[in-house]
């Protein structure tokens, strides 16, 4: 994952920061389970 990436648009942000809430959401059930 490029971390100094410049966001273009907001679009690309909300996605960006969805992608990291499902991986989160994910590691948080599997820790659950």
């Amino acid at each position: 994952m490029k971390k100094k990436e410049n966001f273009m648009n907001k679009q690309e942000l909300v996605e960006h920061v969805a992608a990291q809430t499902d991986s989160s959401k994910t590691a948080a059930g599997a820790a659950v389970d």
